[in-house]
């Protein structure tokens, strides 16, 4: 779904492969990402990511991401500050 006006900043990719997908992810600064299965590609594509989990299921996987120092998880109300602090270093 890409929306009616995009920021002139933003670029939307759909659909894409998982190659095409794993080397996007590969050449991202960073990632902003629901938790869910994503954040194992996320993960071993070694991008630095703001986990925002927008499911009760996705709360502990992405809380044990942030335990192991992999993820910062992240919310609604924090995600201005958090990307600013994110560590990026591609």
């Amino acid at each position: 779904h890409t929306p009616k006006n995009p920021p002139k900043n933003a670029r939307y990719y759909s659909p894409l492969n998982p190659l095409e997908f794993s080397s996007l992810m590969k050449s991202c600064a960073c990632a902003i990402s629901a938790s869910g299965q994503t954040l194992y590609e996320l993960a071993l594509s070694q991008t630095p990511s703001l986990v925002l989990p927008i499911a009760s299921n996705q709360i502990i996987q992405s809380k044990e991401f942030e335990s192991l120092g992999i993820f910062k998880q992240t919310s609604l109300k924090t995600l201005a500050k958090d990307f600013e602090n994110l560590q990026i270093q591609k």
